[in-house]
Formats: structure tokens, C-alpha cells, sequence
């Protein structure tokens, strides 16, 4: 018999008893009040939203409520059934995303703001976030898990949601043409009758949007002495493609002068059989050994740029910020009794590159490159997108990117090993101009 069937059924054997034999703090969930309130204030916010709107005879309210929830539910169950991710427990679900507990919670809260105006917004969104904060200390979701969820709800709540502020001079209101979905102002005069003004998609100062994809890891070692140590997509036998969802946000400063935050939250949990042994942070893992690996990589990035052609077809953006970075790294076997992580935060400065050209009122072609650098990191990205704008307040992004990273690990002072990534990932994006 080979060595190479033998570690074939090593593997099986390992998978088939895995929830029986793990017993590494990495997998398993929390029980606690925290998920309790989290279990019960899902149902609770949508549900007490309903019945307020009821008791003071919003009937139509009710009804967008239902219809912003129904279709926030419907998407949330298509993408769990569509993207098989794993939940971060690893106790045999693969509906890690999205989150439906966050995306029942803040469709409640969303509507109240939408409906009722920013003094219901504060309690509901906070509600909202204690049960999204509580899927992910229960283990049950990752982080992007329910970001993902949350922007979601606030988007189908924004198409389906009318405001009904009785004393508002101004109102925002969904509508549906053979364009597609929008939305339109109402702006009331004199008291008595209301124009509808169509804005551009120039007339708005802020865009959200939500980027959705997947990674393909071409490279993923740590190495030692410039000798390939670890090579951690071998402890990638679930997620082949592991996925992320990343807010985005761009503000208007002045009409050449741009604001770009992207909060970046990637998370790749999974476990292996490792060909080769080696050594990490103390510990000695063996060739052939179980192991269970977790790769998270937090970033916020700030960039604040210049628009050298606002009011051309052209694009050509120059510009510079600051990453602020965590980076950690745990790995265990399988029964528990060998896990080790190295964590660091960094910060470091940015520059930023965009050319790209709106091909017609529609449709924009565009590239966009950053480098950022410091004594320890050396990042690089590029992206390349096609921008469909669907009216003037919504759009979508099909995106292309490239990404290379490499992360020098100091521990006591000294050079212990790099971290070397060379990624491509394949994403949609929807945004909102508002």
C-alpha cells in the first residue's frame, strides 16, 4: 500500500470522526445570555416594529415591513444554500453566510429609521448590532458573516420602505420604473403641494456599499530563513475559495477632493493533514498531523484623493492614506493540546492610483491600485472593475483583483518568520448614493 493512499485514508478517517475527536477551543460554540438575547431580540425588533405600526393604524407600514423582511430573508436563504461556508463552531453547517439572525434584526430596526424617522434609528441599530455581536461570540458566524446581513436588511428596507414623518419637508421614497428600482425626492411647498425632483447620481455626497466575493490563495507560506516552512493552503481541505464581504464607504470633501474608507474582514478557519512537520511559537507539530488553522486579516483602510477630472468621461485619481492592520495566526491539532497564535497590529501609510473611463451614462470601465509599506509590511493591490449604475442612487461592480502581501512576524526582537500571500479574488458590489 502507498504512502499516498494511506494518507488518503488518514484524511477520511480524520473527517468522519471529527466532531467526535475535536476538541480544540478553535471549533465549538458558547452558550450563554448573550446568545439568548440575541436568539430572542431577532424575532422581538421586527416583530414589536409590526406591532406598533399596527396599533396606531399603519397598515401600509406593516406591509412594507413584511415585504423589506420576506426579501431580506429570501436572499439571506439563497446565499446560505448557494455558498456553503462553513460555520466557525465547524459542527457540520455550511450556512455560515449570511446571518439571519442579524438580517431578521436589522430589517426591524431599518425600518423603524426609514418609517419613523432618526429618533427610532439609535435604539433599533443598537438592538441590532447586540444580536449581530451576539452570532459571533456564540461562534456561530463570522464577522463579515453578519455585516454582510445587516447591510443587506438596511438595502431592501430602503427600496421598500416610504417615510412617515407627518411634519417632513422633505421625503425620500422608493420607486419602480422599466429602468429599475430608485428613488426620488419630495420636496413640500407652502404646505400644501409637493414637487418630485429625479436627482442625478452627482447630486450625493456619500456612497455605502457592500464588496462580496471569493479568494484562490496562488501562494499562502510562512517562511523560515528563506526556506518554505508552512504552507498553509494544505490545511485547507474545506474552503478552497474561502469567501469575504467588505463595507465600503466614499464621501464627497469637495467636488475634486474624495474620502474611501473599506473596512477589510477576512477570516479563513478550516483544518488538514500537513505533509511536512514544523515548528511554531514553541510548539512542534508533526508531518501527517490533524491540524486545525485560523488566518484572520482586519484592516481598515483610509484614503483621501484627488480627482484631477471631475466632470469628464475620464478618470485619473492620485491619492494617500493610512492602514491600520491586525494580523493573527493560530493553528492547533486536532485534540487541543498544541495551539500556539501570534497576533500583531500595524499601521502604515498608503498611496493610491485610479484611471479608468465612463464608457456611457451606464456603464464606467475602471482600474485602481494601492501600495502601502512599512518596516515590517509590503502591500499590494489591484482591482479592476466594470461599474453598472442601475439608477441614480443604485449600482453594482463586477471586480477583478490582485493581491500580494508580505508580513515580517517579529517575536522578541527578532525575525521569525514571513508571511507571504499572493491572492486573486473574484467579487460583486452593491452601492447606495445617498
Amino acid at each position: 500500500m502507498s504512502m499516498k493512499l494511506i494518507k488518503y485514508l488518514v484524511i477520511i478517517f480524520a473527517m468522519s470522526y471529527q466532531e467526535v475527536v475535536a476538541k480544540t477551543k478553535m471549533y465549538g460554540d458558547r452558550k450563554s445570555n448573550m446568545r439568548t438575547f440575541g436568539d430572542e431580540a431577532m424575532v422581538f425588533l421586527p416583530a414589536g416594529a409590526a406591532l406598533g405600526s399596527l396599533i396606531i393604524g399603519d397598515y401600509q407600514g406593516t406591509k412594507e415591513l413584511f415585504l423589506g423582511t420576506g426579501m431580506s430573508q429570501l436572499i439571506i436563504v439563497g446565499l446560505k444554500e448557494s455558498t456553503h461556508r462553513q460555520r466557525p463552531d465547524h459542527k457540520g453547517s455550511y450556512k455560515s453566510f449570511p446571518s439571519g439572525h442579524s438580517a431578521a434584526a436589522f430589517s426591524g430596526a431599518a425600518y423603524l429609521h426609514h418609517r419613523y424617522g432618526s429618533a427610532w434609528a439609535y435604539p433599533g441599530y443598537t438592538i441590532a448590532s447586540i444580536v449581530a455581536y451576539s452570532r459571533v461570540y456564540a461562534n456561530k458566524h463570522h464577522i463579515d458573516d453578519v455585516i454582510a446581513s445587516a447591510s443587506i436588511a438596511v438595502f431592501n428596507s430602503l427600496l421598500f420602505t416610504s417615510s412617515h414623518v407627518s411634519d417632513a419637508k422633505i421625503s425620500v421614497l422608493p420607486y419602480f420604473s422599466s429602468d429599475g428600482l430608485g428613488a426620488q425626492m419630495s420636496i413640500k411647498i407652502d404646505g400644501s403641494k409637493s414637487q418630485t425632483i429625479q436627482p442625478s447620481k452627482e447630486d450625493f455626497d456619500f456612497q455605502y456599499e457592500l464588496i462580496t466575493g471569493g479568494k484562490n490563495y496562488e501562494k499562502n507560506v510562512l517562511f523560515y530563513k528563506e526556506k518554505e516552512n508552512i504552507n498553509l493552503n494544505e490545511v485547507s481541505s474545506h474552503n478552497k475559495y474561502p469567501l469575504f464581504a467588505t463595507p465600503q464607504i466614499t464621501a464627497h470633501i469637495t467636488s475634486n477632493f474624495f474620502y474611501q474608507g473599506r473596512l477589510s474582514l477576512f477570516e479563513n478557519l478550516d483544518d488538514g493533514i500537513i505533509d511536512q512537520g514544523f515548528n511554531f511559537q514553541n510548539k512542534s507539530y508533526l508531518s501527517n498531523e490533524h491540524l486545525v488553522f485560523s488566518l484572520r486579516q482586519y484592516e481598515l483602510s483610509q484614503l483621501v484623493f484627488y480627482d484631477f477630472f471631475p466632470e469628464s468621461d475620464w478618470i485619473f485619481q492620485l491619492g494617500a492614506g493610512l492602514g491600520i492592520s491586525q494580523h493573527q495566526i493560530r493553528i492547533d491539532n486536532i485534540l487541543g493540546d498544541k495551539f500556539a497564535q501570534y497576533k500583531s497590529f500595524d499601521y502604515y501609510p498608503k498611496v493610491m492610483l485610479g484611471m479608468g473611463m465612463e464608457l456611457t451614462n451606464k456603464f464606467t470601465l475602471a482600474h485602481q491600485g494601492t501600495i502601502g509599506h512599512n518596516d515590517n509590511i509590503t502591500s499590494h493591490q489591484l482591482e479592476s472593475y466594470i461599474l453598472y449604475n442601475i439608477n441614480s442612487r443604485w449600482y453594482v461592480r463586477l471586480i477583478y483583483g490582485l493581491e500580494y502581501l508580505k508580513r515580517d512576524i517579529i517575536i522578541q526582537g527578532d525575525l521569525y518568520y514571513q508571511h507571504k500571500i499572493d491572492a486573486q479574488y473574484g467579487a460583486l458590489s452593491v452601492g447606495y448614493r445617498f
